[in-house]
């Protein structure tokens, strides 16, 4: 009797124990599902194709379902175990609004399901659904974020049509199978029965101007544009998202045949492409504007196409990076990079008003540019401003670097100098060569980067990095005066090297 109790109690035991270890599974099962996507709302086109993802337990099968409907098969992916991914065809759908997804992942220890934090809505192909740019310098991206590439700086009052939306950013329609995101920050839905905007270029007219040509593009009404930029041969190309023509006529109202042609082409129904192109350097700078209705382009030829020889006359702005609230990076021995970009523009003010030049300083002291309680977008565009407000024909920014990692931030040596438009790789080039030799580092390079300074001001920009400030050699050597003299005496040799183009 007691033999049959001992064998029952084991037995009893033998299943409690699969009992559990079938509950832990499914319980790590359920809680395994994550990192899904769509992670925000998202408005999509019935055209369109939805995409899906989520992590998981390695090695199972999985599916997923809008509104508990259809399961349609997931892929898990080779190179990543526990990766799924799938995708269906939105065109097989009724309207959605605001449908979930949901996730089943089934494995050896049961059935997971999980939810996507995102949404679903899907509007009909031949509905227009209008949004409008509520403030100037909306920004254009080529994607749904911050990271993603600037395409244009739109003013207010712009219609496009809204063919989609993700999280906080609406896709917008520009031309063929061309598409931007507008921050909802900056683009909200109009009322229903507005129109994107549609444009008619109906005439162009160059003339000149005091240190610059503008060539007045008469449109009808406010559009979205993309400009890009040639160096062989040195052009401006224009695109006109939703813009037809009706050009009667091009006047080159200017003397100076620096604006060698004007071109006009239609390649679609919704775009048209201005092509300004130049007879001689790459410009010196230009910028994009609206008066009223007119498209204003305004080009800023060279130093050198300007008659410029020497920095005589030259109005050159100098930023000294951070300042007041903002030290930016501080060395072991307590040396603050505010400080030393400080004297080094002061340094190098000195040198260039003795040349001849014209200088302005986005700072004179140690303070914020606009406030302590300023956002760094708004200490940043004041910096801009400031550039653009004196007409500077050369943007200077001053920083020394320093590297986040301890090991690496001891070590680390080296001197930048960075630029975003074409027209300023020349003085990153030169600035670099010379200032490098002048301080004795045998490392540099200039990088192609989208700093704000140097992206938003129109003049030849650059941000020179001078050397690392978080590398305890390279730091002490900063703190002595010489060696502040000689960095500036390197950038002034740098600018001056500009003339010999």
């Amino acid at each position: 009797m007691q033999k049959t109790k001992k064998l029952e109690m084991k037995r009893f035991l033998s299943l409690l124990i699969c009992l559990v270890i079938f509950l832990a599974g499914t319980v790590q099962a359920q809680t395994a599902l994550s990192d899904f996507e769509p992670a925000s709302d998202t408005l999509l086109q019935q055209k369109d194709t939805l995409w899906v993802s989520f992590r998981g337990a390695p090695g199972g099968s999985a599916v997923f379902q809008i509104s508990g409907g259809k399961e349609f098969p997931m892929a898990e992916a080779p190179d990543r175990p526990g990766s799924y991914t799938g995708a269906v065809q939105l065109s097989a759908f009724p309207i959605l609004d605001q449908a979930e997804v949901t996730f089943h992942l089934r494995t050896g220890g049961g059935e997971t399901t999980g939810k996507a934090p995102g949404k679903i809505s899907v509007i009909p192909d031949a509905s227009v659904l209008v949004g409008s740019t509520t403030r100037n310098d909306a920004i254009l991206r080529g994607g749904p974020g911050e990271d993603f590439i600037r395409l244009a700086h739109l003013p207010s009052s712009v219609r496009l049509r809204i063919i989609g939306k993700t999280g906080q950013w609406y896709k917008v329609f520009l031309a063929g199978d061309r598409a931007g995101f507008l921050h909802q920050d900056g683009c909200r839905p109009a009322p229903s029965g507005v129109w994107p905007s549609r444009p008619v270029l109906s005439m162009i007219r160059a003339t000149a101007e005091k240190n610059r040509i503008r060539i007045r593009i008469t449109l009808g009404e406010r559009g979205a544009y993309l400009v890009r930029q040639t160096l062989d041969p040195p052009a401006l190309v224009l695109e006109l998202p939703g813009c037809t023509s009706s050009l009667f006529e091009t006047v080159y109202d200017i003397k100076d045949a620096y604006v060698r042609q004007i071109q006009v082409d239609q390649p679609d129904s919704d775009l048209t492409r201005v092509y300004v192109t130049l007879s001689r350097h790459v410009p010196g700078g230009y910028s994009l504007s609206y008066e009223n209705n007119d498209l204003l382009l305004d080009i800023r030829p060279s130093l050198n196409d300007q008659g410029y020889r020497t920095l005589k006359g030259v109005r050159i702005v100098l930023d000294p990076g951070h300042g007041g609230s903002d030290s930016g990076a501080v060395g072991v021995y307590g040396t603050r990079e505010k400080d030393m970009n400080l004297d080094t523009a002061r340094e190098l003010r000195r040198l260039l008003l003795k040349a001849g030049a014209s200088v302005v300083m986005t700072r004179e002291n140690d303070a914020d540019v606009t406030s302590p309680q300023a956002t760094a977008r708004e200490e940043l565009e004041a910096r801009v401003n400031i550039g653009k407000k004196n007409e500077g024909q050369l943007f200077i920014s001053i920083h020394h670097n320093a590297m986040a990692s301890i090991r690496e931030a001891r070590r680390a040596r080296g001197t930048f100098v960075y630029f975003y438009h074409p027209q300023s790789g020349d003085l990153a080039r030169e600035i670099v060569t010379h200032l490098a030799p002048a301080i004795g580092e045998p490392r540099f390079t200039i990088i192609n980067r989208s700093f704000a300074v140097i992206r938003q001001t129109y003049m030849p920009a650059v941000l020179v990095e001078v050397a690392f400030i978080s590398n305890p050699v390279e730091e002490l050597k900063l703190r002595r005066g010489d060696y502040r003299k000689k960095v500036a005496q390197g950038i002034l040799k740098g600018i001056q090297a500009l003339f010999r183009y």
